[in-house]
């Protein structure tokens, strides 16, 4: 992968996690309101149910947010223009089993028709990843993966 498709994954999965995040922005604000318009009424109990299932969506909602700015900021931390030549923070690695862009945990993700997986460093497999150059290997559940290039 070059560097241009390299700036291209990221820059679209920023785009795709902010407009995520809009939408649950949204969708809080439309809870926002929703809360605001309901009427007590005279079964206080089920007033009462009502506005706790409200609570916890919008507590859910709220978390939602936080890891989505989460991923972004972290993304937005890759240096585009640096070249690795090592596995660190920031690389893009083409493997045996696959490509890796190490920067936020968000797991597969696919663009421009093919599959990409998003890690972090703190993850198992990013641990073991962590610091190869190319040309080099680790295990891993499925057998022994090779490093091919890094980005």
């Amino acid at each position: 992968m070059s560097s241009e498709k390299k700036t291209a994954l990221v820059n679209h999965l920023i785009d795709d996690l902010t407009t995520r995040c809009n939408t649950i922005t949204n969708e809080l604000y439309s809870l926002s309101e929703s809360k605001k318009s309901e009427q007590k009424s005279s079964a206080g109990d089920k007033f009462e149910t009502s506005r706790e299932m409200m609570r916890q969506e919008e507590e859910q909602l709220q978390k939602n947010i936080i890891k989505l700015r989460g991923q972004i900021a972290d993304l937005q931390r890759v240096d585009l223009d640096k070249d690795f030549d090592q596995i660190e923070f920031g690389a893009y690695a083409e493997t045996s089993m696959g490509e890796f862009l190490i920067a936020s945990g968000m797991g597969s993700v696919t663009f421009d028709g093919k599959k990409y997986f998003c890690i972090s460093l703190a993850s198992p497999i990013g641990r073991k990843m962590h610091l190869l150059q190319s040309g080099e290997s680790f295990e891993n559940n499925t057998g022994k993966v090779e490093i091919k290039a890094i980005y």
